[in-house]
């Protein structure tokens, strides 16, 4: 204390600016936050006739400061001093005037303007004595916390204690005691040297520095050392010849087949100039000859660069004219794709397609090369596998035999000799390389899932079962859909599943113990440039799944961990840094960009010899040494599994011409919401659909942006950077108001998938010819909708029909013509279940059908029941309704459980009418919460506006269908012979129908274009005559059939909810 005391005096302060200037250093470095509020009482008895009064006068003051790394702690009690003083010129000003000036954002769960309150009690303690009693003072002690921490100093007899409440929900008891070591640690360190920089200071003590930089840090060693990968699939070769390696759709391999195809194609390589880290570009689906050429080219010496066949051409071109490989293998199909690839290089390179030119190496020895010809190490090159680029290009991280053999050994305690391990991750995935050498490494066997395969959970559950699959690999989001499947719950086989490349929440945890009580999960972390995996967490069959995070666990044999500050400093327990991984995973660099190898990946200062990978993920250690993935330090991202830098897509964004500027960011509450918005500044008009075709040649579907939002400038922070944070705000309310194409579905069929695309896509306002893909819709979310589709009409849908027909549209055409399907149609369509309290009911126009409606549903709150009544005679063997009286009453039968609730019946033209009968009726019967809404419904008194309702020939009623979005795709002649028949019988019904009065309530909504102000009047006329208790009529914009379509639709709407609105009235009168 003598030493702070001494400071203090030195920088002209007071024991109490070196307390809250060591604590505010103390919370910078455990938030990352410089810019920091800290609250303080005082005891307001500056005026002199305040101070003989007893009461409570004191008065909460906020204590701002803002840190630099490079200051020294001398020059920031400096700063302190002068805040201080400031904050005492105006100590009588009342805190809640403060907040009143300030005006923050208020949240109930926490104080305003600060969280962190420091005191110091400096009073002299005061004995109290009282004749024959002997008196000791206890603490009163506090209930509830009412900051997240209160640091109070007491300060007596020479010595300082320190007391810390806080909020329980926030941290444990031993989290406050790491953090009161640390700022004791400080204290310490600035009373000896106060003119360190901030920034210098540590906060680590020399046992926690030990525990994190070895006790946490020591990771198992393998049982046998490191070599080329097929030298160590060699050695299986040798154990196991007739032992099956390989299998693929009925077809397999022996360990001998496998290594004697691989041997010959080698030895053709070699001729080629293929050796030691030369590149051979390799573009093969999933195929028996996918392992035989990648094992050759290893074999050769060679480095394979995996090129994914659903790569755009621009970027195959970009990785072949970056790593100029010597030769290209392909595969059918695969040959054509890497020609048109290759048009216009100025540079030429021999394609071999491994199955049409195997002629060319039949006769080569199938012998192991020599090693004397090879002369390949494992410090050699195994791959070059390119991940998303910050400057709009993909980069080459060169991994090397070490690395990726490291990992295989590591691997061998779960997949052993007779493990079986599943491929199916695509190729330009790193974990392929570790589902694809794995099980061949361990002597089991490798089992080849389909091209397309991975993206059906149902086939991959086959596969396992049919195989006995012991062991698999999962993104989190294909982990879920996998397990969402029934017949998970029979894959008995599988012992280890491993989840990795984004977060496995422990939703995703409970539901693996409950599909595969049995087996192990192991969630697992680890960026490309350190070979696949780094890390593991395992979660054992019963174990307890952690409530809140999931751990990534500890590092793997030869791998260390380090989180560093700003200075590559080790940071303590609970404290968020950089990670940083060393080892032997840790690859070679990036192939062509020394800058950026040299970078990012750096010496190590804590092992001689040793490098670094600086990751840019934040992590930060658990207590009991388990580290915990926070996030990302740049605008790198991960969307549905898939890395990705956001600059990378804002390059290519700003070639687009018309584009001045742009930002990628991430929207969505949740990993399953997340999309994709490209936020433009434009110096004229883009096309979209040109822009999407444009950036479709150099950026995958899946980092393709979902939506667009065209700026006049983008919004910028005080200090004049983008602020993404109202960027992100934009672009949700952009997303929520945006209307897409309202086409609504025309039949059961097409409701049905608008319902699974609803509910898959959180966004309501979806249309019958909107695009998948371009609402919001990801390859995930397309299995999760071919399963439910599936599901739904008791079909295999493969997720390539959803690819091939993106729009409920094509994807209905595709269902009726392509499935078995029954054309039966429910008579009455429930749009919205609601609250059910209050009820929207709405009846087919004169074409029988209720779909038209949807749009109208849209618009409605969520808590409004809202259902459409389809005519009878729409399906095969239904007989209509004779009249309009005959179809009230049976719609009436057919909703009874809906009138004893406040109700609006509604209908669109001949609709209307109906509606307007079955009104009347329920008003006779006593109903009195009943109003009907005529949608543009038609009536005269003169005796010849019926006789001039008549019937329509075919032609004619064939051009309306079209006109009016009946038309769909698959449609069958007897369906459109039904709708004709059933339009004209309606028709004549209206032309039949007695309007009698009505003692209920009536609104009318017109629509204004194709009438005459006469013709419009006397409409209103007509139905005013006919209302007995209130009359409302409103005109729209547009024409009779757009009032159920874009605006005009919203604007029917509104009145809908004033009449919702007039029920609450009522019933509070």
């Amino acid at each position: 204390m003598r030493g702070l005391n001494a400071l203090a005096r030195q920088t002209q302060g007071t024991l109490f600016n070196v307390l809250i200037g060591a604590l505010s250093v103390l919370l910078w470095r455990h938030s990352g936050q410089r810019d920091l509020c800290i609250g303080t009482p005082f005891a307001n008895r500056s005026r002199p006739e305040i101070e003989p009064l007893i009461g409570h006068f004191v008065n909460t003051q906020v204590i701002r400061q803002r840190l630099d790394a490079q200051q020294t702690f001398a020059e920031l009690l400096r700063e302190v001093r002068a805040t201080l003083l400031d904050v005492h010129a105006h100590q009588d000003v009342p805190f809640d005037r403060v907040v009143e000036a300030v005006n923050p954002q208020r949240d109930t769960g926490y104080s305003p303007l600060f969280q962190v309150m420091m005191v110091l009690q400096n009073t002299p303690g005061t004995a109290v004595q009282m004749p024959g009693l002997s008196m000791t003072p206890y603490g009163t002690g506090s209930a509830t916390a009412k900051f997240d921490l209160a640091f109070e100093w007491v300060e007596r007899d020479g010595a300082l204690n320190l007391l810390v409440e806080y909020n329980t929900d926030l941290f444990d008891q031993a989290s406050i005691e790491r953090l009161s070591g640390h700022y004791r640690h400080l204290l310490e360190q600035v009373a000896l040297d106060p003119k360190q920089p901030v920034g210098a200071l540590t906060l680590i003590t020399d046992a926690e520095r030990e525990q994190i930089l070895h006790d946490w840090n020591s990771p198992a060693a393998l049982t046998q050392p490191v070599d080329c990968v097929h030298r160590l699939i060699e050695a299986q070769v040798a154990r196991r010849e007739d032992e099956c390696a390989v299998i693929f759709e009925g077809r397999s391999l022996s360990y001998s087949q496998l290594n004697s195809q691989a041997n010959r194609l080698a030895q053709h390589l070699l001729t080629l100039g293929v050796g030691p880290d030369v590149r051979v570009a390799v573009c093969i689906e999933r195929s028996l000859e996918l392992p035989v050429a990648l094992l050759a080219v290893l074999k050769a010496g060679g480095a394979y660069v995996p090129l994914d066949p659903d790569y755009p051409s621009g970027r195959l071109r970009h990785i072949l004219d970056d790593t100029s490989p010597v030769v290209l293998l392909a595969q059918g199909p695969t040959r054509k794709i890497l020609r048109e690839a290759l048009q216009g290089a100025d540079f030429e390179v021999p394609i071999l397609d491994v199955q049409a030119d195997a002629v060319l190496w039949a006769e080569c020895p199938s012998d192991n090369p020599q090693p004397q010809r090879v002369a390949v190490n494992a410090d050699h090159l195994a791959y070059v596998l390119y991940t998303s680029g910050t400057t709009g290009l993909p980069k080459g991280a060169m991994v090397t035999h070490r690395g990726l053999s490291n990992l295989l050994l590591w691997c061998q305690q779960f997949c052993g000799e007779r493990g079986s391990m599943l491929h199916k991750i695509p190729f330009g995935f790193d974990a392929s390389a570790w589902e694809l050498f794995w099980p061949l490494l361990t002597g089991g066997r490798l089992v080849i899932a389909r091209p397309g395969g991975h993206f059906e959970p149902g086939y991959l559950a086959q596969v396992v079962r049919e195989q006995s699959v012991t062991a698999m690999v999962f993104v989190p989001a294909m982990l879920q859909l996998f397990l969402e499947v029934e017949e998970v719950s029979a894959c008995h086989s599988l012992k280890d599943v491993f989840s990795g490349g984004g977060e496995l929440s422990p939703a995703v945890a409970r539901l693996f113990q409950k599909r595969l009580p049995h087996a192990r999960l192991h969630n697992v972390y680890g960026p490309t440039e350190t070979t696949v995996i780094s890390s593991v967490w395992t979660l054992q069959p019963g174990a307890e799944v952690p409530p809140r995070q999931l751990p990534i666990g500890r590092p793997i044999a030869n791998t260390r961990f380090y989180v560093l500050d700003e200075r590559n400093a080790p940071v303590p327990a609970g404290v968020t840094g950089q990670l940083h991984i060393g080892g032997v995973g840790v690859a070679r660099g990036y192939l062509g960009l020394d800058e950026l190898t040299a970078e990012r990946f750096i010496d190590n200062p804590f092992v001689a010899g040793d490098r670094l990978y600086r990751s840019g993920d934040l992590a930060r250690y658990r207590p009991d040494g388990q580290l915990e993935f926070i996030g990302r330090n740049d605008f790198q991202v991960k969307l549905r599994g898939i890395r990705l830098e956001l600059s990378e897509i804002e390059a290519r964004l700003d070639l687009v011409p018309g584009i001045r500027t742009s930002v990628a960011l991430i929207v969505g509450d949740s990993a399953q919401n997340q999309r994709l918005v490209a936020c433009c500044v434009t110096d004229s008009a883009v096309d979209e659909s040109a822009l999407r075709a444009h950036l479709a040649t150099t950026l995958s579907s899946a980092v393709m942006p979902s939506a667009y939002l065209w700026l006049d400038a983008l919004p910028l922070t005080v200090n004049g950077k983008v602020d993404r944070v109202a960027l992100a705000t934009l672009a949700d309310q952009d997303l929520a108001e945006r209307q897409v194409n309202l086409g609504s579905p025309r039949d059961h069929i097409e409701l049905a998938l608008y319902q699974i695309w609803k509910d898959l896509l959180l966004v309501p306002q979806i249309g019958i010819r909107d695009n998948f893909f371009n609402v919001g819709g990801t390859s995930i979310a397309a299995i999760k909708m071919a399963y439910e589709i599936g599901r739904t009409f008791a079909v295999e849908v493969p997720v390539r029909v959803i690819i091939g027909h993106p729009t409920i549209e094509a994807l209905g055409g595709w269902l009726r013509t392509g499935a078995s399907l029954t054309s039966a149609q429910g008579n009455l369509i429930e749009f919205r279940r609601g609250a059910g309290q209050r009820n929207v009911v709405c009846i087919h126009p004169a074409g029988g059908t209720a779909f038209c409606y949807l749009s109208l549903a849209k618009e409605l709150p969520d808590a409004i029941g809202v259902y459409g009544v389809q005519s009878p005679g729409l399906n095969p063997g239904e007989s209509t309704e004779p009249s309009v009286e005959a179809m009230a009453d049976a719609y009436l039968r057919r909703i009874a459980p809906l009138t004893s609730q406040p109700l609006i019946l509604t209908g669109l033209s001949f609709g209307g009418l109906v509606a307007y009968e079955m009104a009347r009726r329920l008003t006779a019967a006593g109903h009195r919460q009943v109003t009907v809404v005529l949608l543009d419904t038609q009536g005269s008194d003169d005796p010849g506006f019926r006789q001039q309702i008549g019937t329509v020939d075919m032609a004619e009623f064939r051009d309306k269908l079209v006109r009016f979005n009946g038309m769909y795709p698959g449609i069958e002649d007897a369906q459109v012979e039904r709708y004709f028949h059933l339009y004209n019988h309606n028709r004549l019904a209206m032309a039949a129908y007695e309007c009698e009065p009505h003692a209920g309530r009536i609104v009318l909504i017109q629509a204004r274009e194709g009438f005459s102000r006469t013709q419009l009047h006397e409409l209103r006329s007509f139905w005013r005559r006919r209302a007995g208790d209130g009359y409302k009529a409103r005109l729209v914009h547009g024409g009779h059939w757009d009032m159920l379509e874009s605006a005009e639709v919203h604007r029917v709407s509104q009145t809908l909810r004033q009449e919702l609105q007039r029920f609450d009235t009522q019933e509070a009168q």
